[in-house]
């Protein structure tokens, strides 16, 4: 949604504003839209400052008033339409994209990031869960807006976990997208105690001590951290636009 375009949640103003980066927004600010995150300001932040080949990075947020309620980072790139050619197609699809890439080259925009397993959708804690739809949703329709002004055909949301499409679902379909499957995921449960390592023979078990000391120890002097995450069941959310129909003001 523009600067000054404007929604209702509980009786208080929403707007959409796309941000450059996640330096237009606090670091406990966005962290309080996404409490107990590994994949905080912290990690979004370096996702921008190392984001791969062939990918801009940026943020949207829904603000009432001044107080930011809902945000996720966004991703800009190009799909090539000839990636699945193969054989003999795959150097005519090459020739296309140097001399003509327009007709081979699609730009995207993606709710997400090209540098993590789930799509991180921020929203206040507080809400309730319509309030909670209807702020999605004013966020997708901000997103939307931005590609309109900037005429990119294809959005998406990378890997939407099972857990956050339980409630996105009805504002995704409103806005037209539509759920492709993303790779399986397994969990395989190990019939260990709470600390599987103290089950190991003396001789392995103090391997994978003194390797977890050595990895702490460089984390620290790294002023990083080792992150485990669990991945859940995960979708895309896509949808592509003619860019040659009437845009709604």
């Amino acid at each position: 949604m523009r600067e000054g375009a404007r929604s209702m949640i509980a009786s208080e103003p929403l707007s959409v504003r796309h941000l450059d980066g996640l330096s237009d927004i606090p670091r406990d600010v966005w962290n309080r839209l996404f409490p107990r995150r590994a994949e905080n300001w912290n990690y979004f932040r370096a996702c921008e400052q190392a984001a791969p080949d062939g990918f801009a990075t940026s943020a949207i947020g829904a603000y009432s008033g001044d107080t930011l309620v809902a945000a996720a980072p966004l991703f800009r790139t190009d799909y090539r339409l000839d990636m699945s050619l193969e054989g003999r197609l795959k150097p005519v699809g090459d020739w296309l994209y140097r001399n003509t890439p327009k007709l081979v080259v699609v730009p995207v925009l993606g709710m997400g990031s090209p540098l993590t397993e789930e799509c991180p959708i921020g929203i206040a804690p507080h809400m309730t869960a319509a309030e909670r739809t209807a702020t999605f949703a004013t966020l997708l329709d901000g997103m939307d807006r931005y590609a309109v002004a900037n005429e990119i055909p294809i959005l998406a949301l990378q890997d939407v976990t099972d857990r956050d499409a339980a409630w996105a679902t009805e504002p995704l379909r409103g806005a037209g997208f539509t759920r492709v499957a993303t790779l399986p995921v397994a969990t395989l449960h190990l019939p260990y105690k709470p600390q599987p390592i103290s089950g190991l023979p003396l001789r392995r078990r103090l391997t994978f001590e003194r390797f977890a000391l050595a990895s702490w120890r460089r984390s620290l002097a790294a002023r990083g951290g080792l992150v485990r995450t669990r991945r859940f069941g995960t979708t895309a959310a896509v949808r592509i636009r003619s860019m040659s129909r009437s845009r709604a003001s």
